[in-house]
């Protein structure tokens, strides 16, 4: 929806909120665009959201002609890297169909630590899969980051676009006006961040499929969310029994290294899950907050300037909650690979707001 749709929209307000703004000259013409759009008094952004902008997109022909690599499901991804290493066809039929699911799925935890030590070439099996689960996990979080984003930004144009007109007409101050092209100047450093990101972790995934030099290389389309945050975790007594199973299959040296990185690796496990449980709590509450700020719009209580502010905060809350849902998944990972005798290159941080957290997603 281009943002004079949006404004548009926004003169279909009670009359007391933009009483204070000089209609005579300066907004005539966009008026005259109000019928395009009779939704009374029903807040932008609330349209927005159930009318996303139908428009195609034109592209060239050779991007029309661009082969597409569908992935529905985590463990496709997984499928598809081990696909592309032809000598381990031999390691993964003797993993059984059973265990071959369950590496597929993250559940390295799960495996008969003593059995699948036989089988040759099991480290790179395991090693392929976490990789290429985490690439995928990184990679969703930024697409649906990127989603949200969008609505964000929306809310940032439609609030700084009519700022800018109420300065142009003498109704609001320069430094109002600055404050809120800030904001949008922000949100679109963050979008095309996010942007880039993706494009550099779909490259990421496709150097695990050993397609990414290829002549016509495929477009990657995911259409997998981040898992749901489990119930419960691993408790610590579970976590340090399977740590004694798996270290008396492992060499003197390797048993002092894998004990020395458990803790802090269980930490950040747990670390991530409370973390994600309280973004979860802070963005249902944002969204009460905002439906509260629609309530209380549509009784006149609050002006239009309330509901774009609560609107962009309840979606910095929804991102803030994905990046730490996708940090938990990030940091089962790196749990379930110790879990099985390996240890993680580097290990996870976080950000105070959830809004730029980073993690070992690249190990």
């Amino acid at each position: 929806m281009k943002i004079h749709h949006l404004l548009g929209s926004l003169f279909l307000l009670p009359t007391f909120l933009y009483a204070e703004v000089n209609q005579e000259s300066t907004w005539k013409a966009h008026n005259q665009q109000v019928a395009e759009f009779p939704r009374g008094h029903a807040d932008v952004l609330k349209w927005e959201q159930a009318n996303p902008e139908k428009a195609p997109k034109m592209t060239g022909h050779a991007e029309m002609m661009k082969p597409t690599l569908p992935i529905s499901r985590f463990p496709e991804a997984v499928d598809l890297a081990w696909n592309s290493h032809p000598d381990l066809k031999t390691s993964l039929s003797q993993l059984g169909e059973l265990h071959r699911s369950l590496i597929q799925e993250g559940h390295f935890a799960q495996l008969p630590i003593a059995k699948i030590s036989k089988i040759p070439e099991i480290a790179e099996v395991i090693e392929i899969a976490y990789h290429t689960r985490k690439q995928a996990l990184t990679l969703t979080g930024q697409i649906q980051n990127a989603a949200l984003q969008a609505h964000m930004l929306t809310a940032s144009q439609a609030a700084a676009e009519l700022s800018s007109r109420m300065a142009k007409v003498g109704n609001w101050s320069a430094y109002q006006d600055t404050s809120y092209q800030v904001a949008l100047g922000a949100d679109k450093q963050v979008h095309l961040s996010t942007q880039y990101e993706i494009k550099k972790s779909q490259m990421e995934l496709l150097k695990q499929f050993k397609q990414w030099n290829v002549i016509n290389q495929p477009a990657l389309k995911l259409t997998v969310t981040l898992p749901a945050l489990p119930s419960k975790t691993i408790t610590h007594h579970i976590f340090h029994e399977r740590l004694l199973e798996v270290s008396k299959q492992l060499p003197l040296s390797e048993q002092i290294q894998l004990t020395a990185n458990a803790e802090l690796i269980y930490d950040a496990y747990q670390t991530a899950y409370l973390l994600a449980q309280e973004s979860q709590q802070q963005a249902k509450r944002q969204s009460f907050l905002y439906e509260e700020t629609i309530l209380r719009y549509n009784g006149m209580l609050m002006n239009t300037w309330d509901v774009l502010s609560a609107s962009r905060t309840k979606f910095q809350s929804e991102i803030a909650s994905n990046n730490a849902l996708r940090d938990f998944w990030l940091a089962d990972a790196d749990l379930q690979l110790l879990m099985v005798g390996y240890i993680p290159s580097s290990l996870m941080t976080f950000s105070a707001s959830g809004l730029d957290s980073s993690s070992s997603a690249g190990h």
